[in-house]
């Protein structure tokens, strides 16, 4: 994130809504999708992020999301959530994170 730089009122209202989805997540999906918005081999760097905008959580590079990641890298993540949402949340936050995709997991297998 660029320094100075804060996340808009709309960009803070989508997280929020993604946060407190009750549907979020469907019960009977093999499948979690994740919204992946930064990633570093510097966790410092990548709690700051987290810190500084707010948004998204520190995915450890031996979690089964992280497993195709560099090594050391961490990542700042949502979800799980509903593929239509995190598709949603990777464009409404590409200007706080120009590298933000989507991942998901089936079955315990990040699928890319």
């Amino acid at each position: 994130m660029t320094p100075g730089r804060r996340p808009t009122p709309s960009a803070i209202a989508l997280a929020a809504a993604l946060l407190g989805a009750a549907d979020g997540v469907s019960a009977a999906s093999e499948c979690e999708w994740y919204a992946v918005l930064h990633c570093s081999a510097d966790r410092a760097g990548i709690e700051f992020w987290v810190a500084q905008t707010g948004i998204g959580r520190i995915a450890e590079p031996g979690s089964p999301l992280g497993a195709a990641w560099p090594p050391g890298h961490v990542c700042a993540v949502m979800g799980p959530y509903a593929r239509l949402s995190v598709l949603d949340a990777v464009e409404q936050f590409r200007m706080l994170a120009p590298k933000a995709h989507a991942e998901t997991i089936c079955a315990g297998e990040r699928k890319p």
